[in-house]
């Protein structure tokens, strides 16, 4: 027989059972909290008015979320470098105190308006509002230095110093993101600890000067962005065997609306500090694969763009995920696209990041070309194990043959790119001389100057009938030439067969509209003929 206890008796058990699963739960809750806090406690996290990080982090990402165009700040990463030193030789008493005087410090000096967060032990992050201009921060944070660099006297007997090092950060020229503005505070700090420490830098280059103007340079280029203000010049490779265009380089240009075409020496430093460079390589990924279907009706079905790549964009994780899906939106052969990157990138050890996905983007089947001009002999070896598709030439007076080490180099890199299959592209010919230096060492793909200019791709159609005139021109001086040449003897013995000659080239002149500036030995003149020949028929008109 089953005892069934009163229906009053069974809720009474239920609620107490209840009860205490409440009670259970909430001393395990006080012991999580409890844990968290020695946790913080022991890392130094829980000062007053500071920030965890996961907190700093979500306030500044809010900030970048919902700012605009004329949005600026200033964040600071700030580390006491020897904090861990006094805490072995002292106590982590000690170490606290100098700590909090230390952000007492920051706060007096920023009037209690700046947003102090902590990362670590040490290890501080400063938000400096739209109040604070950023050309008036780095000699605010240089006297901060001072007042950090001064004695801490935590009783009469002993004072303690500090040695902190400063990186400032500027919102948007050094990150649009704060995943990028973090990177570069970080690496800068890491840079100025790995110089000794005990100094303050922004994350620019020391090359660039900060000032206002810069920073509306930045806004322009900005709104340059979103308007599509920068667009591609291309550069013709030609192989001059056949004068046939193989393919183009392609060069940034930024249309402004009021300094006109500007290069991307004028602004490229802007962008490498802003983070938008990986921007501006899928942009001229994405225009390559655009331009490359309008080139090939003017230029044929197989020439090729190529784009420079940096250690910045490959180092980005979505990059081969981008750059495929770009390809495959276009219904592009990935192989008519060549990446150009810096040799020290095909240089890499296997376990390189770098390395690893210039391999992956390869996979994906894009060739690959990087400039060889001052690289040593065992590097030149090393980069074509690589069995890259070209090696680019960016100074032709490496051809200059005077040299027994240049002959050597020149006869090594010319070995190893027929044993790797790999073509030589020369990069800058300039003049008539940087031709011939490159026509003597049988390297046959040109592109340069001595050419052409970087063009828009609309303006390409007609430089390539102007081209076209000009290699029949070449053609038939070249042929004319042959031939007065093979008649010499004939015409200095029979005047009437020179004058006959003079009559012929100058009516070949005057059929194909150009002169053909002959170029004859200073003994055979049979260019002051013309000359003369020309004067008369002028003087005849």
């Amino acid at each position: 027989m089953i005892l069934t206890l009163p229906i009053g008796i069974q809720i009474l058990i239920v609620i107490i059972a209840v009860l205490v699963l409440l009670v259970l739960l909430y001393f395990a809750i006080i012991s999580v909290i409890k844990g968290f806090k020695s946790i913080v406690n022991e890392n130094y996290l829980d000062f007053e008015d500071v920030m965890p990080y996961p907190f700093f982090a979500k306030r500044l990402k809010s900030k970048i979320k919902t700012s605009t165009i004329e949005t600026t700040f200033s964040v600071l990463a700030l580390n006491v470098d020897n904090i861990r030193t006094i805490e072995t030789s002292v106590n982590q008493k000690i170490s606290r105190k100098i700590l909090e005087a230390l952000i007492d410090r920051v706060n007096v000096h920023f009037h209690n308006e700046a947003v102090i967060g902590i990362r670590s032990k040490g290890e501080f992050l400063i938000y400096l509002n739209e109040s604070y201009n950023q050309v008036e921060v780095m000699p605010l944070v240089y006297e901060l230095m001072s007042v950090l660099r001064e004695p801490y006297l935590l009783n009469t007997r002993n004072e303690f110093m500090v040695n902190v090092s400063i990186a400032v950060a500027f919102y948007p020229i050094h990150g649009v993101s704060f995943n990028v503005l973090m990177k570069n505070l970080f690496q800068t700090v890491k840079t100025i600890q790995n110089e000794g420490g005990n100094a303050v830098r922004n994350c620019q280059s020391s090359t660039l000067v900060f000032n206002e103007e810069y920073v509306d340079y930045y806004r322009q280029i900005k709104l340059g962005i979103k308007g599509g203000q920068f667009e591609f010049y291309y550069l013709p490779i030609i192989e001059t065997t056949t004068n046939e265009v193989q393919g183009f380089s392609s060069f940034v240009r930024w249309n402004h609306p009021t300094l006109g075409v500007l290069p991307a020496s004028k602004f490229i430093h802007v962008l490498n500090q802003s983070g938008d460079l990986y921007w501006l390589s899928l942009h001229a990924l994405e225009t390559a694969c655009t331009e490359i279907k309008k080139l090939s009706t003017i230029f044929g079905a197989n020439i090729f763009i190529n784009i420079f790549i940096g250690e910045h964009e490959l180092s980005k994780k979505n990059i081969v995920r981008d750059f495929k899906k770009i390809i495959k939106s276009h219904r592009i052969d990935s192989k008519r696209i060549i990446l150009e990157v810096p040799e020290n990138v095909v240089l890499g050890t296997k376990d390189d990041e770098n390395f690893q996905t210039l391999s992956k983007l390869r996979e994906i089947g894009f060739s690959v070309v990087t400039d060889i001009y001052g690289v040593s002999p065992q590097e030149l070896k090393r980069i074509s194990e690589r069995k890259i598709e070209y090696f680019k030439i960016g100074n032709p007076f490496v051809l200059d043959t005077e040299t027994e080490i240049t002959k050597m180099y020149l006869h090594l890199m010319k070995d190893l790119a027929v044993a790797n299959n790999t073509r030589i592209i020369a990069s800058k010919v300039e003049d008539i001389k940087h031709y011939k230096l490159y026509e003597e060492a049988n390297i046959t793909l040109m592109q340069g100057y001595y050419f052409t200019k970087p063009q828009p791709t609309h303006k390409l159609a007609d430089w390539k009938d102007e081209f076209e005139k000009l290699h029949v021109k070449k053609e038939i001086k070249k042929v004319v030439k042959e031939n007065i040449e093979s008649q010499k003897e004939i015409i200095e013995e029979k005047p009437e067969a020179k004058k006959e000659l003079v009559e012929d080239v100058l009516e070949i002149e005057e059929t194909l509209d150009f002169e053909l500036d002959l170029d004859l030995d200073d003994d055979f003149d049979l260019e002051e003929d013309l000359e003369e020949k020309n004067f008369e028929d002028e003087e005849k008109k």
